[in-house]
């Protein structure tokens, strides 16, 4: 299992862009995204990936593939491929949880596990978005654009794909994401594609 050590200021001074499952998403363009690396949560990478980004590609999907509400033993046990989780591509970099997901596509490299409690002093079960701020961080990212949190930017929190539904935990996941890299000294934003700025401040539509 590989620890996120590598990855430690590896994009030191960028801009992170993370792109969560908001309905805005499919809105997204390739001109939206500014240098530097991006790292998408779930599903979100099969919008990204049609785009043909030049940028770092790092393809977050900490959740495994079981249901478990914060309740569960861990690690869990995994059985890849699920329909909870992306196959990968090649040049896609894997960043899985080593509490939900430390044996999904074990053969994909690169591929980095992280250790959410150890690493960044969550609970092993916190959402992807705060998780994700944490990593960009931790790669030395100075700023972070946060596209398709729909949740935060507009009360909408649908998912745009790839199974619909909803989750009101998605306007937490920023808020939080907002504290931690705040408290790092990370300046935060958010953008809903194709033109509408916040600068990490909840409008309500």
């Amino acid at each position: 299992m590989t620890t996120i050590a590598p990855l430690f200021r590896k994009h030191r001074g960028q801009t992170a862009t993370i792109v969560g499952m908001g309905p805005s998403l499919l809105r997204l363009r390739a001109r939206d995204f500014p240098p530097g690396p991006v790292i998408t949560l779930n599903h979100a990478i099969l919008t990204v990936r049609s785009l043909h980004l030049p940028n770092p590609l790092y393809v977050m999907q900490k959740d495994g593939c079981m249901p478990h509400n914060g309740q569960a033993d861990v690690p869990l046990s995994c059985a890849c491929p699920s329909d909870r989780l992306v196959p990968l591509l090649r040049g896609e970099t894997a960043i899985f949880s080593a509490a939900e997901s430390p044996d999904c596509y074990p053969n994909h490299r690169p591929r980095f596990v992280i250790d959410v409690e150890g690493d960044f002093g969550l609970p092993w079960s916190s959402m992807s978005a705060p998780v994700a701020a944490l990593l960009a961080d931790w790669m030395g990212c100075t700023s972070i654009l946060m596209v398709g949190h729909d949740a935060y930017t507009r009360n909408d929190y649908r998912r745009a794909a790839p199974n619909g539904g909803s989750n009101r935990g998605y306007r937490h996941a920023s808020v939080q994401a907002k504290y931690y890299a705040e408290k790092h000294g990370v300046a935060i934003r958010w953008y809903d594609p194709p033109h509408t700025w916040h600068g990490g401040r909840v409008m309500n539509r």
